[in-house]
């Protein structure tokens, strides 16, 4: 009969490789996702009053304008998509005032959520450090390059929250995570898709 140890692994389950290195160790997960999101904060925030398109926050802004003097989309007006963001936008308008920066202030407090959603996506495939520096190389590849308040980026976003949702489920195995992750999905779809002509 064959020894216990002839079959075990060559190979410690504690080796050298799977050690966390002492940085690893001495930074929790929750800091190392604060760090993140208020590193992405501040360098987003310094260019979400750059790069102003006219032809997309213009529209961005029309849309939200009709909608706050009560007009409804594909009813009174077309609307190049399904509806649901111009109707966030009239809120933004509502709340920040009737000016194109307004339109990405509830964009930018998104993008933060989705910082820390892309963080806990990658740390479930490498270390918290390994997933910061695939985070950050996420931030930089965002919003700085087009700050307007697209319904794609909506789309992105969401999506991330659904992704994340999905993983968690995968964990905890609670149903509830799965509803998350559809309704994730959902609300991009009522966001962001182009819409049918209404006439």
């Amino acid at each position: 009969m064959v020894g216990a140890d002839v079959l075990a692994p060559p190979f410690s389950t504690t080796s050298r490789q799977d050690a966390p290195s002492d940085l690893a160790a001495a930074v929790s997960p929750p800091v190392i996702t604060l760090a993140v999101v208020l590193l992405g904060a501040s360098y987003v925030g310094w260019h979400l009053t750059r790069g102003w398109i006219p032809f997309d926050d213009g529209t961005l802004a029309h849309t939200a304008e009709r909608v706050l003097r009560g007009e409804l989309p594909h009813r009174d007006f077309d609307d190049v998509y399904t509806g649901g963001l111009a109707f966030l936008d009239a809120g933004a308008f509502r709340l920040f005032g009737t000016n194109l920066l307004a339109l990405r202030l509830p964009l930018f407090g998104v993008f933060l959520l989705w910082i820390a959603a892309v963080q806990y996506v990658a740390s479930r495939f490498v270390r918290p450090l390994a997933a910061a520096g695939i985070t950050a190389a996420a931030i930089a590849w965002s919003l700085p390059n087009y700050p307007a308040a697209m319904p794609s980026w909506y789309n992105l976003f969401l999506a991330t929250f659904g992704t994340a949702a999905l993983l968690r489920h995968l964990e905890d195995g609670h149903l509830f995570r799965l509803s998350q992750a559809g309704y994730g999905r959902c609300s991009a779809i009522h966001t962001t898709v182009p819409a049918c002509p209404s006439r």
